[in-house]
């Protein structure tokens, strides 16, 4: 369109936009008109019909104006050309997609006429939405067939009813002995050529020119000159004047199958001898399909047959697998699972491992099935033994810090000992003695001599004391000689010292526990004898070793005294026995740095029994043994 022209006078525009007009209105088709105007130097639309406001999915006439009438309703990219093949010819026909202002899309074909001598314009616009869909279809068609044609295992080719080659796929080629197609169409024009019989060939065309439909033998030479035999089945579209065909090669199909079958008796061997379960279910229905020996018997069946009807109930062991590869098979991905199944028969749980190859194509998915309920367990107990260890260290950790602590208490103890024993008798001897001297000076003889053995009783005293607190410290009585005849000597020791009835036993045989345990079973039994002795009122004590069993040995210290409330003694038993040793904690932690634990028997009015456990050896307290020597 020329937008220099001239303007038409305005009486010749004025009537043929209302001829227009009445033309578009009057029209069933969807029509519009429109006219240049020189003021604005724009095309602007005079008329529009309903057909083409529905069309286009316009209200109006203003507001087809307002989206600026066939500018707006031709895509931008369709506009140009479409505005200069009218321009030039008076005459386009444009096809290009709009979109409706309710958002959808719709293919028109937009027939458009201009006169030039009115500067005037008119369009039909046609709704081609399911021409082009179609055709859209049709080359996806198309294209899929050309892909199915193009990517067959079977030869297939298309001639015309001459005999006159049009295509050929990549397997035709092949059985033919060409390297591809190309190479093939290069060489022969007309597939009939590779027919050894004319005859043959003469005759098969003949049928299918007459039938519709022809197959037969058919003998061919290949590019390399050796002669093959296959088959061919042909199909006429007399419509289009197309042969399609089919060839195959007999040898070569009789070599797949053979090869198929020796691998399917490849596969039924490994499948039938493999050392782990194997069992396969169809995908669209859940079935199982086959299971080998090792499946069979890992899940406590009697035979494949027995399993593929197991619908015994929610424990039954095909179900539980057919659920759980069914889940795995939603996701149409192979993968590995581990679940719990019953065992049928035998009752036992079994852990097993699924390893999943899910093929959709085939309908198919096989599954190797692995018991792993020893792998199981076994990664339980690790877990188990890695706690424990983790608890023993930090139980030999606080029991490390409790040795540090009655190591402590012990230092405490024994400067307490020293202070008000040894150091004050001494103390007491020299002023004696210093009393003594100052009496000699001065001649006094009887007051000299009784002053002298009020020194020597206090040195005597402080002797004794410091022999105790040095017994306390080291038990002199286990570095010569055995754990029984060292107790046996703490028994008579303080019988002689407390005159009261104190007896020590040995049940069983003697066996060596250790320097850790021995050290800790003689102090838990001085210290309960001694307080017994001291501060139970006890007329009798004894003393028990028992070594009649082989997996711990027993220390129980029995007293006929006042007796004590055990559960209020859960601290120092020197508030509630008057004493100044550890007491039963003490004994306690003693015996758990060896291994060993503390029981405490008493009723008030009637005794106590205290009886200390420890484990013999080896597994006794290990490393910590040197600790409960220190102490």
């Amino acid at each position: 369109m020329n937008d220099q022209r001239d303007p038409a006078p305005d009486s010749e525009a004025v009537a043929v936009d209302i001829a227009l007009g009445a033309l578009v209105d009057g029209s069933r088709a969807a029509v519009t008109a429109w006219r240049y105007d020189h003021a604005s130097r724009a095309f602007v639309t005079t008329s529009v019909n309903q057909a083409a406001l529905d069309l286009l999915g316009v209200p109006s006439i203003e507001a087809f104006v307002a989206i600026g009438g066939m500018r707006g309703a031709v895509a931008t990219e369709d506009w140009d050309s479409w505005r200069r093949e009218l321009g030039e010819r008076n005459v386009a026909t444009v096809r290009t997609r709009v979109r409706r202002p309710d958002g959808g899309t719709r293919w028109i074909q937009v027939h458009s006429w201009w006169l030039p001598a009115s500067l005037v314009g008119w369009a039909t616009i046609q709704d081609v939405t399911h021409e082009v869909e179609l055709a859209a279809r049709l080359a996806e068609h198309r294209e899929t067939y050309r892909r199915l044609f193009n990517h067959a295992s079977a030869g297939m080719f298309r001639v015309d009813t001459s005999g006159r080659l049009l295509d050929l796929n990549q397997a035709a080629a092949r059985i033919l002995g060409y390297q591809d197609v190309e190479h093939f169409v290069a060489s022969v024009s007309d597939i009939g050529d590779v027919w050894l019989n004319a005859e043959q060939r003469d005759a098969v065309y003949a049928e299918v020119m007459r039938s519709g439909r022809a197959s037969g033998s058919v003998q061919f030479q290949t590019a390399s000159g050796e002669v093959r035999s296959g088959r061919i089945e042909l199909s006429l579209d007399r419509e289009r004047g197309v042969v399609e065909g089919v060839l195959v090669d007999i040898e070569e199909s009789v070599r797949h199958r053979a090869e198929l079958e020796e691998l399917e008796c490849r596969y039924r061997s490994m499948f039938e001898n493999s050392v782990a379960g194997m069992v396969g279910l169809r995908i669209s229905d859940g079935r199982l399909i086959a299971a080998n020996p090792v499946a069979v018997q890992l899940l406590g069946y009697d035979s494949a047959e027995q399993m593929r009807q197991d619908r015994s109930g929610p424990e039954a062991v095909s179900n539980r697998i057919r659920r759980t590869i069914a889940s795995l098979i939603q996701t149409h991905q192979d993968e590995t699972v581990t679940t719990e199944v019953m065992r049928d028969g035998a009752g036992r749980r079994l852990v097993i491992q699924v390893n999943l190859r899910v093929m959709p194509e085939l309908d198919a998915a096989y599954a190797v099935v692995v018991d792993v309920t020893r792998e199981h367990e076994l990664r339980s107990e690790s877990e188990g033994l890695l706690e424990g260890v983790r608890l023993r260290t930090s139980e030999r950790r606080r029991l490390a810090q409790q040795a540090l602590q009655i190591a402590e208490t012990e230092r405490r103890r024994i400067a307490s000992d020293l202070h008000d024993g040894p150091t004050q008798q001494l103390t007491a001897a020299i002023m004696f003695l210093e009393t003594y001297r100052e009496a000699a000076a001065a001649g006094e003889g009887i007051a000299q001599r009784h002053r002298l053995e009020e020194g020597r009783r206090y040195l005597r005293e402080a002797l004794d004391e410091m022999r105790s607190v040095s017994t306390a410290l080291l038990p002199i009585e286990l570095a010569d000689r055995s754990l029984p005849e060292a107790l046996a000597g703490l028994a008579e020791r303080l019988a002689q010292a407390h005159r009261i009835a104190v007896h020590a036993q040995v049940l069983g045989r003697p066996s060596q526990l250790g320097d850790a345990v021995e050290t800790a079973l003689f102090r838990v039994a001085q210290e309960a004898a001694t307080n017994a002795c001291k501060h139970a009122g006890a007329g009798s004590v004894a003393v028990t070793l028992d070594y009649r069993t082989s997996e711990e040995v027993r220390l129980l210290v029995r007293d006929n005294g006042r007796g004590f409330e055990p559960a209020r003694a859960t601290v120092e038993t020197e508030d509630v026995l008057g004493g100044v040793h550890l007491g039963m904690t003490g004994m306690s932690e003693r015996l758990q740095i060896v291994g060993g634990h503390l029981d405490v028997e008493s009723t008030p009015g009637v005794g106590t029994v205290i009886r200390a456990t420890v484990p013999c050896p080896p597994t006794a307290a290990g490393p910590l043994r040197a600790i409960g020597a220190a102490l």
